[in-house]
């Protein structure tokens, strides 16, 4: 059975340890890892270090995660500056995909005009990106002005054409999305998939702004990680599939270690492999 897919780990949680954390996802035989804006803006002016470090482990960047804060038009003018500022080192890194977390919701309903200012915010994030022949996507999240089906379409529909998307198993969950409808939906431009196990609350909360959703040892959840992988290779899925570590509170080598076992468990891989 071919089990090949785009296989990468978040490397977020090892905070400012960045070359232990690449060092370790290159010893597992993983080929990437998707880092942080902080990360990669700590090298600007030291991108040769990361470049050798990448090259010594032989390890790839399939994404660089950061905050859109696409309803925060106040600070738009400095919001713009920053990304455009990331998007110029990550061309000079090689890095292809801008992983957008959309930023927190300030307001509850969204009038026409907030529609419009938010619209309008993406497009020209996405443009400072496209510049520097850089991909952005939009990576839908609890508590943040991006999450549902509502939010996801608006975005996709009226958003630039280029713009990509990343979805989340747990975050699709928390908003009662089809995680497979979406796939399907958008096809070609979801450029990553993050990937985490989870359990539903029972009783769920009453309130609209509450978690559904806790953390499940990877595989002993609802994710259908098995399922999932099925499907990717169904659909012959090109985009990057992204581990993350769990809300355990264990050590992050502890967590991923965990994450990569219960994906590869259904096939034999070699490095490269999903």
């Amino acid at each position: 059975m071919n089990c090949r897919l785009r296989l990468s780990c978040q490397v977020s949680v090892w905070g400012d340890r960045t070359e232990d954390a690449i060092r370790f996802v290159a010893g597992t035989g993983c080929p990437a890892v998707e880092i942080g804006g902080p990360h990669l803006m700590s090298y600007e002016h030291r991108l040769s270090e990361l470049q050798q470090l990448l090259t010594r482990y032989g390890t790839a960047v399939s994404g660089v995660y950061e905050f859109g804060h696409f309803e925060n038009w106040r600070g738009r003018r400095a919001i713009y500056t920053h990304h455009e500022r990331l998007g110029r080192l990550m061309k000079q890194a090689g890095i292809p995909m801008a992983v957008l977390g959309p930023g927190i919701r300030y307001n509850r309903n969204r009038t026409p005009e907030g529609r419009q200012k938010l619209l309008r915010m993406i497009t020209e994030i996405a443009a400072r990106y496209e510049m520097h022949g850089v991909r952005a996507a939009i990576h839908p999240h609890w508590g943040h002005c991006i999450f549902d089906g509502e939010d996801i379409e608006l975005v996709m529909n009226e958003g630039p054409t280029e713009l990509g998307l990343v979805v989340d198993v747990v975050h699709t969950a928390e908003a009662g999305l089809d995680l497979y409808g979406l796939l399907e939906r958008y096809g070609a431009r979801i450029l990553g998939i993050h990937v985490k196990d989870y359990q539903t609350i029972v009783p769920p909360p009453s309130g609209r702004f509450q978690r559904r959703t806790r953390y499940s040892p990877p595989g002993l959840g609802e994710g259908n990680i098995r399922e999932l992988k099925d499907f990717l290779r169904k659909i012959r899925y090109e985009g990057w599939v992204v581990l993350e570590a769990d809300e355990s509170g264990d050590e992050p080598e502890i967590s991923i270690s965990a994450a990569l076992k219960t994906w590869r468990d259904s096939c034999l891989i070699g490095r490269g492999e999903g």
